[in-house]
């Protein structure tokens, strides 16, 4: 169980005997073990498990396996989970998030856990019986990457700000393991052009490539709620990471090579000053810069504070300042609010909303996307 580290989760609104009947169906082909007995077809998971239920379990599980010949093969299995979170004698229920969704009444579920070494075939599966379930006329909620990312957001003790710092600490621990871009350039390229790639920072491609392996698994899956929060979070990070890269590390650097912030002014742009100042300054994260940059798309700019009149200089120093002091912080606060922030909240987020944030992010053929706006906008006209 320990080397089991990614679980998904479909919660479904039927009983916990039409789930262990359906999930049997399902993996009537596959086996336990080796050796004969375990043959599924011979002995059904729906036969074994009604057992356990008989004895007053409300959950059953199983280790399976697509053939006998990969039982031996380190990460060839898959843990299935079953919970009857309806009995009385259930000590889980399905986490605020789902229960907004369905209501009553409480909906069952099933879990793939899979091995750190088998986790990419788990997307697909997890996929594939969720439109296998589904194909009835159930209504289901699917979790995208991981239970604690439930957990997280549903947690009413967290205020929204500390579930978007836990929400990004946990995406960053599933970022997929290091890969050269070719592995990801068939389900990339066409919104992301090679010359593009090569000037996103190395985190900013991780997360986009985190954010990509969940969008294309959850793409076109029929008849099922999805729960794409992650996905939302890896690419709001992506996007993080390119405007730290190219506009608040220069910036920084900008104000300690001689162009000091002049003190005074009111505090509409503390964080960005404290950033660009301080000996040792605080993670600035996209929601935080976004509310601060806001303030530059004033009408009367005299008004504005010291930082911002050296921030406007820096702008000098790129190649489209209008589209970095105007437009970008509109879109930045646009993006916290609509995408990053809903994230952190109990309601789910479902893939309409993931697909319009990619499409504003990676863009078309006919219209640049926000990656391409920034990247181009940001580079230099002067040596620093």
């Amino acid at each position: 169980m320990a080397n089991y580290t990614v679980l998904r989760t479909i919660y479904v609104p039927e009983s916990f005997g039409w789930l262990r009947d359906k999930t049997s169906t399902y993996f009537r082909s596959w086996v336990l073990g080796p050796d004969p007995e375990d043959d599924l077809r011979s002995d059904p998971l729906a036969a074994r498990w009604g057992r356990q239920e008989m004895r007053g379990e409300t959950h059953c599980y199983a280790i399976v396996y697509p053939a006998g010949i990969l039982y031996d093969v380190i990460g060839s299995g898959l843990l299935i989970r079953l919970e009857n979170r309806r009995s009385s004698r259930s000590a889980s229920g399905a986490p605020a998030t789902v229960t907004r969704l369905y209501g009553d009444p409480t909906p069952n579920s099933i879990s793939f856990e899979a091995h750190r070494l088998w986790d990419g075939p788990s997307i697909s599966e997890a996929v594939s019986i969720a439109a296998f379930l589904s194909a009835g006329g159930a209504s289901l909620v699917m979790v995208s990457l991981d239970d604690r990312v439930m957990a997280i957001k549903s947690n009413p003790t967290l205020s929204v700000e500390d579930r978007l710092v836990e929400l990004d600490a946990t995406v960053e621990r599933h970022l997929p393991a290091p890969a050269p871009y070719p592995l990801l350039k068939e389900s990339l390229r066409a919104h992301v052009s090679e010359d593009l790639w090569s000037k996103l920072p190395k985190d900013a491609r991780s997360f986009l490539e985190a954010g990509q392996v969940a969008y294309d698994a959850l793409d076109g899956v029929a008849l099922v709620r999805l729960e794409t929060s992650p996905a939302v979070i890896a690419y709001s990070k992506a996007l993080e990471s390119i405007v730290m890269h190219y506009l608040a590390h220069p910036f920084r650097r900008y104000v300690r090579s001689g162009h000091p912030i002049p003190a005074g002014g009111d505090g509409r742009f503390n964080r960005l000053k404290a950033f660009a100042s301080a000996d040792e300054p605080k993670p600035l994260e996209l929601g935080t810069l976004a509310s601060q940059l806001v303030h530059l798309d004033a009408s009367n700019v005299e008004s504005l504070p010291p930082t911002a009149h050296v921030y406007l200089d820096f702008l000098e120093t790129l190649r489209d300042p209008n589209f970095l002091e105007g437009q970008l912080p509109r879109q930045l606060l646009h993006v916290s609010k609509t995408y990053r922030n809903p994230a952190a909240h109990p309601e789910a987020l479902d893939f309409a909303r993931l697909h319009e944030f990619v499409i504003l992010l990676l863009g078309t053929d006919s219209d640049r996307g926000l990656f391409s706006s920034i990247v181009a906008a940001a580079q230099s006209t002067t040596k620093r």
